[in-house]
């Protein structure tokens, strides 16, 4: 039975793998939770097929003023082969902000803030991220548009003259991080290549040192959850940015 079941799971695979080279897409495999049964997916590949799933993402970005905004943001994962690899189709399905009072209005633009440009993303076959197409400029204006509309509205909000300009001073920290969103994910996010690594390196009048830590199903490789805390020092000041990523199986489908 169990070479049997074995058997079944690579016919289904390789089946998908022919529909994706004619264009078409399987629909999503179902699978068992990870744990040690028969059905469990035994490679990346099949994990990959047992979805869909749902991501998390949290950012805390510290000011330079020592403020504190976390945005945290989950997506409703779909990952289907593709001639490169694998496609992911994903869409936000919530987001919350913790922000000091002070930057009340900023968070509320962080949650309307429309983040579906992030996907969709492409896996090469071995799981790393493949890079995206360079931006159009008319995507640059647009972002350069929504970012001086923001301003404005931050005007017309009854904010002292101190908290306007922070506000403003930390929205464009924010769009900066928000134009690089589509290259800034780690390349393997989705399959660590470590458990954890360190990397420095030195920039004009201080340095910038990358954490990383990483956790991954031990027998498929897919990642469970992934971090990274980016330092960077100039002069005697430090500002820290903290990024963390959890993939699980979405609930009820």
């Amino acid at each position: 039975m169990a070479s049997e079941a074995r058997r079944m799971r690579a016919y289904g695979f390789g089946a998908a793998l022919a529909l994706a080279a004619l264009g078409l897409t399987p629909a999503p495999v179902m699978a068992q939770e990870f744990d040690t049964s028969e059905q469990a997916p035994t490679s990346f590949y099949e994990a990959l097929l047992a979805g869909p799933f749902e991501l998390t993402r949290s950012i805390e970005h510290v000011l330079s003023d020592g403020a504190t905004i976390v945005v945290t943001r989950t997506y409703r994962l779909r990952v289907a082969p593709s001639r490169e690899g694998w496609l992911i189709e994903g869409e936000p399905i919530e987001v919350t902000v913790e922000s000091p009072p002070s930057l009340a209005a900023l968070a509320q633009i962080e949650r309307e803030r429309d983040d579906s440009g992030v996907f969709p993303m492409r896996l090469s076959r071995e799981g790393s991220l493949l890079p995206y197409e360079a931006p159009r400029s008319t995507d640059r204006a647009s972002l350069g548009a929504a970012e001086n509309a923001i301003v404005r509205r931050i005007a017309d909000e009854p904010l002292s003259a101190d908290d306007a300009e922070r506000t403003t001073i930390a929205l464009r920290a924010l769009s900066a991080r928000a134009a690089g969103e589509r290259t800034a994910w780690p390349r393997d996010l989705f399959r660590p290549s470590a458990a954890s690594r360190i990397e420095s390196r030195d920039v004009s009048g201080g340095s910038v040192t990358v954490a990383l830590e990483a956790e991954a199903d031990e027998r498929t490789g897919l990642v469970r959850s992934y971090e990274r805390r980016v330092t960077t020092r100039i002069g005697n000041g430090e500002r820290m940015v903290r990024e963390r990523w959890e993939l699980q199986r979405s609930e009820g489908e």
